[in-house]
């Protein structure tokens, strides 16, 4: 685990020490109201689709979702930025496995796609789409349920007119998606700080001003 997750862990375990566990409460409230009530549909000029840490060479299923998402949504007058590091040396990127898996898909080689081979965490997907995105455009953030409230959280602190939309027509519980909802809200908690707090899910799904 790097210094960066190190820190931002020891943030979000902080608060909710000092909370009694009432601050984590909050922020798995929001989490999952956002997970729940997020459209599957946006209107956007880019589409974001950040990566998910592969097996071996295979694409995993919750990478997959946001993917097909993705082909749905796409039409010639958007572009899509699929972001993802490559976790080994000599190995394909998140990025390149998304774009091979889209075109297998049937997205077309006229398709505008870029591809950001560096980012390692959601924080830096967004930083990077949001450098992508030019001023007057909406990005709409692809992602699976549990994942949205973190992801519109930090776009609106980097000032970017983002919208959120779910890989998954609907919410559906199980046991990954209880805990990757239940590791989200510390997450939320730990990048957003105070702004976690004061943020409601009528505040992060309304469309960007």
């Amino acid at each position: 685990m790097t210094g960066k997750r190190l820190r931002l862990l020891a943030r979000g375990l902080a608060l909710c020490l000092v909370s009694g566990g009432w601050f984590y409460l909050r922020a798995w409230r929001t989490a999952y109201a956002v997970a729940r009530r997020a459209p599957c549909f946006a209107e956007g000029e880019v589409l974001l689709v950040p990566g998910y840490r592969l097996h071996g060479d295979e694409v995993p299923k919750t990478y997959v979702r946001r993917l097909r998402r993705a082909r749905r949504l796409w039409s010639p007058d958007r572009r899509i930025v699929l972001s993802g590091f490559a976790a080994r040396a000599g190995e394909q990127s998140e990025a390149h496995a998304g774009y091979a898996f889209l075109r297998d898909l049937g997205l077309p080689g006229s398709a505008q796609v870029d591809l950001d081979i560096q980012a390692r965490d959601t924080e830096e997907n967004l930083r990077e789409a949001a450098r992508r995105t030019a001023a007057g455009e909406t990005l709409v953030i692809i992602s699976n349920r549990w994942h949205l409230a973190r992801c519109i959280l930090i776009a609106r602190r980097l000032g970017v007119a983002a919208k959120p939309c779910a890989a998954e027509r609907r919410w559906q519980g199980g046991v990954f998606a209880w805990l990757a909802l239940g590791r989200e809200a510390l997450a939320l908690l730990a990048h957003g700080g105070r702004d976690a707090l004061h943020a409601s899910p009528n505040s992060l799904l309304e469309p960007p001003r």
